[in-house]
This record gives C-alpha cells, structure tokens and sequence, in this order.
C-alpha cells in the first residue's frame, strides 16, 4: 500500500529533501510518496519555489504538490481564521499532539478538502462536525499518510492571544 507522507510547505524545501532521500537514497521505497502542502502560496507558487531548489540542487524530482482548489476559500498566510482554530483543537484533542498553529490548519485544511471535497456551499467547520469522536482515528480507514509535523509550537501561546481576541470581537458584533 502506497504511504503518502504530506509536509506543510511555505518553500517546500523540507518536501523537497525528503522526496530526493526516498527517490535516490532509498531508491527501494517505490511504495513511498512525498506531498507538498501548499500553506503559503498556491500551486503554481510553490511549484515554482520547488524549480528554483531543483536548480540550485541539481536534483530533477520533485515532490507531488496537493492542490488547493477545493478548499472554501483562498486565505492569507499569517492571518486568524476561527475555523482554522477550532480545526487546530479539533486535531490536538483527538492525536494528544500539540501541532502548530501557523501551518497545520492550513495544511490539514487542504488534505481534508482534498479527500472530503470541500465546497463553497459546504465550510471546514461543518465538515469537521462530521467526526465527532476522532477525526484522525476515523481517516485510518481510508487512507495511509502521514502527516510530517515540521513546525515549531514556539508561536501557538501568541496566536491564540490574536485567535482570542478575533473571538471577542466576533462575540461583540452578535450582541
């Protein structure tokens, strides 16, 4: 069975050594698939910053890119999403891993629309909804990934402040 293993990427770079180890090092792992998560830009963006590493590096093979055409919406980068929040609990309370709060929401955003079909009419949250026990415990029935948790949680303690008061003000703007 295929092991897909999917890294949050801005650049890709950690993607993109990771694929050159199981493409030419161990040459033997034909069942291995590395995935690029777009978090910072889209496709063609990191594409892009894929090719420019495979310049400078000499190496050909890149990484699988997952697309992000089926997620609800195009978001920025850095910016407070409260579904992105609840998606970060969510993934938290059900692997008892603190993931970080900067790239895993995005990440985990794009393999689930992927897999799950995500559309306008359809948001993350309601689709989140939908595991109510384990949502990474439920997914092991389908699919083989691992999801390779690259980040730092260094930053999570100054993104739940600005989660926090994102809350406050939605909060006040429905009284």
């Amino acid at each position: 069975m295929l092991l897909q293993i999917f890294f949050a990427s801005g650049t890709g770079t950690c993607a993109y050594y990771a694929n050159q180890y199981f493409k030419e090092i161990v040459n033997s792992c034909g069942d291995v698939e590395v995935v690029a998560i777009p978090c910072v830009t889209d496709e063609d963006g990191l594409r892009h910053e894929l090719l420019v590493l495979a310049q400078q590096e000499g190496f050909s093979s890149l990484p699988s890119i997952l697309p992000t055409n089926n997620c609800q919406m195009k978001r920025r980068f850095g910016d407070v999403y409260l579904d992105y929040h609840f998606l970060w609990h969510k993934l938290c309370h059900d692997s008892s891993i603190e993931f970080d709060l900067l790239y895993a929401p995005r990440a985990w955003e794009v393999i689930i629309s992927q897999s799950h079909q995500i559309t306008k009419n359809r948001d993350l949250q309601s689709l989140l909804l939908q595991f109510p026990n384990n949502l990474l415990k439920d997914w092991e029935k389908d699919y083989n990934l691992l999801y390779y948790h690259c980040g730092g949680i260094e930053g999570n303690p100054s993104l739940l402040d600005r989660y926090e008061q994102t809350q406050e003000k939605s909060n006040r703007k429905r009284e």
